[in-house]
């Protein structure tokens, strides 16, 4: 996925990278021990329009960019996006369609239908 932040063209990229570095920054701690919650507990706040969630998720995704962008210049990307509905869906679309949120995000899903 690719997105122009300030000029420039961003790529997004959702693998193992992505989900490592949103576990590294959402967990739940019990313990002692941390375990990541990142991509299922985004995937939710996402699915509920959270525009913040959007901007971490984008963020964590950049982790691969050598010049990565700052979580305020995609923040503000997403403020004055014309079609944000399409930013949601496409961020969506990108985590569903990768094996490295692929089982998260279809039992994330299935778990949000049945509540």
């Amino acid at each position: 996925m690719e997105l122009k932040l300030n000029g420039e063209v961003k790529v997004f990229i959702f693998g193992i990278k992505f989900v490592r570095e949103l576990d590294k920054k959402f967990f739940i701690e019990n313990n002692g021990m941390k375990f990541g919650t990142g991509l299922s507990t985004k995937l939710i706040e996402i699915h509920s329009g959270s525009i913040v969630a959007l901007a971490d998720v984008l963020h964590c995704a950049t982790s691969t960019e050598a010049k990565r962008p700052a979580l305020e210049d995609i923040e503000s990307y997403l403020e004055s996006c014309d079609k944000i509905e399409k930013v949601f869906e496409e961020t969506l679309a990108e985590i569903e369609s990768n094996n490295a949120g692929k089982l998260i995000a279809r039992d994330t899903k299935k778990a949000m239908k049945t509540k």
